[in-house]
């Protein structure tokens, strides 16, 4: 084959050769187009995900934002009746507990056999019966009840006998005397101190 026939063969490739449909995608393009198919389905996530907060939340929103403010004179009237109450209670613990001391008074003088005290309690009246304090309590009457934990069942009673200048306080709640407060009874260093700030709370 001379040169003038390898120059036509040559020409005829490259003729051919621009029929030839080139690669549909390169390798860089295919990754563009993937990315592009992932950015639909994460719209829709999205856009699934908003739908739940909305609907799970909205009705709470809403509620929150329409909420009718509470009448003032409704709202006074609530007060009010539940300042009655309080005092209603008050005014029936303090009676349940002078009643208590009262018991108190008739078991220390042997007329009432009502347990409104603990076994110790009553083991040291027995045992203490012909001392000075407790012969001055025999003749003792109730003078004041206090209540000085708000929130809490607990009334202290004043005992006194003018005559003999001896006073006693009585820790009561539910209907039992739990302790008494007084000179010459007290056991302790706390007894007395304690003794001592609800005999000043009792002249408040």
């Amino acid at each position: 084959m001379d040169a003038e026939e390898k120059e036509k063969e040559t020409e005829k490739r490259k003729e051919d050769a621009k029929h030839i449909p080139t690669s549909t995608q390169s390798p860089s393009s295919y990754k563009k187009g993937k990315k592009r198919r992932r950015l639909p389905a994460a719209l829709l996530i999205a856009a699934i995900m908003a739908v739940y907060i909305i609907v799970k939340f909205y009705p709470m929103w809403e509620k929150k934002m329409n909420a009718v403010p509470v009448d003032r004179d409704l709202q006074a009237s609530i007060t009010e009746h539940q300042a009655e109450m309080q005092e209603e209670q008050l005014e029936t613990t303090t009676q349940d507990s002078t009643d208590t001391a009262e018991k108190f008074l008739e078991l220390i003088n042997g007329a009432s056999t009502d347990e409104i005290i603990d076994e110790d309690m009553a083991a040291r009246l027995q045992q203490d019966e012909e001392a000075p304090f407790v012969n001055a309590l025999k003749d003792a009457k109730v003078a004041k009840e206090i209540q000085p934990y708000r929130g809490l069942s607990i009334s202290y009673v004043l005992l006194t006998n003018e005559a003999e200048n001896v006073n006693a306080i009585l820790e009561i709640a539910g209907g039992n005397v739990l302790k008494i407060y007084a000179e010459g009874w007290n056991e302790t260093t706390e007894d007395e101190t304690k003794y001592n700030e609800l005999l000043a709370k009792m002249d408040e």
